[in-house]
């Protein structure tokens, strides 16, 4: 992983839940592209 992380966004589920979603850059994924591959992930947090 790289210090690349950015613009998360969350939203509240109806279940409750809160969903983040943002993305990342890993330096090094085998596919060099301007420093890495860029990832646009999610993740649910449970109260």
């Amino acid at each position: 992983m790289t210090w690349d992380r950015g613009y998360p966004r969350a939203v509240n589920l109806e279940s409750g839940e809160m969903m983040v979603v943002y993305y990342f850059n890993c330096a090094d994924d085998a596919v060099q592209c301007n420093g890495g591959v860029y990832h646009i992930a999610g993740t649910v947090f449970t109260p």
